[in-house]
């Protein structure tokens, strides 16, 4: 049986050694990989999930400035385009439904 502390042998790695940098050994590469390949799969699913968000915020201020009140809502200080269209979305565009704004702050 081969001596492994003999010059040429390949080490041999548990994969709990770590470099200084916090990057696996390098006896510890081939096991990685499947690590690896699920972290770029992460990456790509948080990627495809950013690119529909970024989608949903641009139809949501396209809607709500196509919407007739969009402009009485966004007049309120303090209240950008993103916050206006949840309160019209909450609250509706009946303004006949509340008697008064304490009626609508209840």
């Amino acid at each position: 049986m081969p001596d492994d502390s003999a010059a040429g042998s390949i080490p041999r790695s548990n994969g709990s050694e770590r470099s200084s940098a916090g990057t696996a050994c390098t006896g510890c590469r081939k096991s990685s990989r499947p690590w690896a390949r699920e972290a770029q799969t992460l990456i790509q699913q948080l990627d495809a999930t950013c690119r529909s968000v970024d989608d949903l915020a641009t139809a949501t201020e396209e809607a709500f400035f196509a919407h007739p009140e969009a402009g009485i809502i966004t007049s309120f200080p303090g209240l950008p385009m993103t916050s206006g269209a949840r309160v019209l979305a909450e609250v509706g565009d009946d303004r006949k439904r509340f008697a008064d704004a304490r009626v609508l702050a209840a």
